[in-house]
């Protein structure tokens, strides 16, 4: 999870990836799988590894990795909830109080 000053700094080289898959396909008429190929990750990959010290799986997941979407900690694991709202951990299925 990336907290408010690291989120930033992956949101802006997410953003411009997402920028180029578009580019490519206005440009070449490329469907989305092409487009993705085509176009280079490694500006979210160069962000990624500075702030966590590793290269992401696929890039695509980090936009559900912003620490201030998420809810509380559960006060039986310690794991972000997946909502403010949530009525239970989906991590250890422990109830909300």
């Amino acid at each position: 999870m990336f907290d408010e000053s690291e989120w930033p700094l992956l949101r802006a080289a997410l953003s411009e990836h997402t920028a180029s898959v578009q580019r490519h396909r206005e440009i070449t008429g490329a469907n989305v799988t092409d487009a993705v190929a085509a176009s280079s990750a490694e500006p979210v990959q160069a962000v990624h590894v500075r702030l966590t010290g590793a290269r992401a799986m696929d890039i695509d997941e980090l936009w559900h990795h912003q620490l201030s979407s998420c809810g509380p900690p559960c006060s039986a694991c310690g794991k972000p909830l997946r909502t403010a709202s949530a009525s239970y951990c989906a991590e250890c299925g422990a109830s909300v109080v």
